[in-house]
């Protein structure tokens, strides 16, 4: 197994090899994208969307024809490194093209080898509660 760089992203610096890290720590920039996002989206049973969230919520769609889901995410934080700051810190880095991961990806023509500069994640856990009506019957499920 040929052991050449990989690009690994974690919290605080991208990894190129995985012992030559590459420290963009004081790059990273770090806002609220979405401020105490909460929404009450209502699904019908019927798509393809709805009744593969109601599998996944465990409800019995035997007895309704829609639901609700509460969602409180909280707030929505974005990390991002500027690209020209990525750029100059790899700028000296090479990327071996014989490392096997890198050949796959380029032996496959509908796959891409990408740098992600930029994450949105919620700050801490969500809430999700859900009901659902049917014939003037509403039950909630979480």
């Amino acid at each position: 197994m040929n052991s050449g760089p990989k690009l690994i992203y974690t919290h605080s610096h991208y990894v190129f090899s995985v012992f030559q890290p590459v420290d963009i720590k004081g790059q990273i920039k770090k806002s609220i994208f979405i401020a105490n996002y909460k929404n009450e989206p209502k699904f019908h049973v019927s798509g393809k969307l709805g009744a593969k969230i109601a599998t996944e919520f465990g409800i019995d769609v035997s007895a309704i024809d829609s639901f609700t889901i509460s969602m409180d995410v909280g707030d929505v934080i974005k990390r991002e490194v500027l690209w020209g700051n990525l750029n100059e810190a790899l700028a000296d880095i090479t990327l071996n093209l014989d490392h096997e991961y890198v050949q796959y990806i380029l032996s496959k023509p509908r796959r891409s080898l990408c740098v992600i500069y930029e994450t949105v994640a919620t700050r801490g856990d969500s809430e999700l509660d859900s009901d659902s009506c049917g014939q003037g019957v509403c039950v909630s499920y979480l």
